[in-house]
């Protein structure tokens, strides 16, 4: 077994902060040499779930902080991400009907969608007021 490899980031419940955190996600990643085909689907579903809290999180906590942990092990990625907030778990929504979706025009709301289909696992817990959504998946090194 590979040693497994971690970082953390703390970040403000901003746009910008979250922004900077995807980019600083894809930094991390690369120095993991995980290929960038994978990069990119974290780096998707990650910032979706980040914007989900940033967007739908509850007023009462828009000074609150997002943590972002992340662990690389036997090719093997897991990302935890927690916020303080009402729970909120989208492993209890059901994927939406695409084709449905499409042809009513819509151009949102497929977040759930992409993040149960792309990853290999996805879960989620609520503690102390704290939500925390596990996501992890198996990569192919050599891209999709």
């Amino acid at each position: 077994m590979k040693n497994a490899k971690t970082f953390k980031f703390i970040i403000k419940r901003t746009h910008e902060a979250i922004n900077k955190a995807r980019l600083d996600l894809v930094e991390n990643l690369k120095n993991f040499s995980i290929h960038e085909d994978e990069i990119s689907r974290f780096e998707l579903i990650v910032y979706e779930l980040l914007i989900n809290v940033y967007e739908h999180g509850s007023e009462k906590y828009i000074n609150s902080y997002i943590e972002l942990f992340c662990k690389y092990e036997d090719n093997n990625v897991l990302i935890e991400i927690a916020n303080q907030d009402i729970e909120f778990d989208i492993c209890k929504k059901d994927l939406p009907d695409i084709e449905f979706h499409f042809k009513s025009g819509r151009d949102s709301g497929l977040g759930i969608f992409m993040i149960k289909t792309l990853m290999d696992r996805v879960e989620h817990r609520y503690e102390h007021g704290i939500n925390i959504t596990t996501i992890s998946r198996k990569i192919n090194n050599k891209g999709i």
